[in-house]
């Protein structure tokens, strides 16, 4: 039963995280809610792809709830770092998409660097949100984010050897 209610857990929170990001791409920016776009991330890639595989296994391999919370705390910055460095990737090949780097330019622009970012133009918009600062930010939001996994991983309890390993997959991953 454990199992089956994770499974739906997952599946609820990635149709939700499915949706907001939808209606996000429907919605104008100056709309949008840096809160909503960050939750949206969380639920969608950080909960389904990283801590509902995770949670899957571990109950699987019989591991009780307060061991399912610790490894929550590895799975979800972790998933939340993988999904910014791809937002970062999709906006260096010429994706524009409410994401962080786009909100957090919008949030921290003047009014002449808003008209750019809603001017439609692909590559106005592109380096606008490199001119902001936002790219720089976002990279210290993912090594933020490595830092709780690493620290989370560290504290599972597990083998030096082990840890070790975790943190290099940690490393590849958000290369």
């Amino acid at each position: 039963c454990r199992l089956l209610s994770r499974v739906l857990a997952m599946t609820h929170d990635t149709g939700v995280g499915q949706l907001m990001d939808v209606l996000h791409s429907k919605k104008p920016l100056p709309l949008l809610k840096l809160d909503d776009v960050s939750k949206a991330t969380i639920l969608k890639t950080a909960r389904y792809s990283f801590d509902g595989p995770l949670q899957v296994g571990a109950i699987l391999a019989g591991v009780d709830d307060a061991e399912l919370q610790k490894l929550s705390k590895v799975a979800l910055p972790l998933g939340e770092a993988f999904q910014l460095h791809d937002d970062i990737d999709d906006l260096e090949s010429g994706v524009i998409e409410p994401a962080l780097p786009l909100m957090h330019a919008y949030t921290e622009a003047s009014a002449e660097q808003r008209s750019a970012l809603l001017s439609g133009n692909a590559e106005l918009v592109k380096a606008t949100i490199q001119q902001s600062g936002a790219i720089p930010h976002v990279k210290s939001t993912i090594n933020t984010l490595q830092r709780q996994t690493k620290n989370a991983i560290d504290s599972l309890g597990m083998h030096l050897r082990e840890r070790q390993a975790l943190h290099e997959l940690t490393e590849r991953l958000l290369e």
